[in-house]
Order: C-alpha cells, then structure tokens, then sequence
C-alpha cells in the first residue's frame, strides 16, 4: 500500500510536523529520546 496515495494530507502533515521540530532548535539527541519514550509508551517498542 502506498501510504502517499492512501492518506496524502495526512503525510503532509506528518512531514511539516517532523520539519517544525527539527527548526525548533533542540539537540537531536533529544528529540530522538522523545521518539523512543513515546513508542515505548504506545507499545511500538
């Protein structure tokens, strides 16, 4: 399945999502640490 075709403005969205939080100025590190933490809570671990 294409996920582009099947939710287009939904990966837009992610994809401004993503784009924001990399301007924001925090340390990649941290944003990484965030990722993992919130998979972990949604059992994507």
């Amino acid at each position: 399945m294409n996920s582009y075709q099947a939710a287009r403005e939904t990966i837009k969205a992610l994809v401004a999502k993503e784009s924001q939080i990399i301007a924001s100025g925090l340390e990649q590190s941290l944003i990484e640490l965030v990722k993992t933490r919130a998979s972990q809570i949604n059992d994507c671990a």
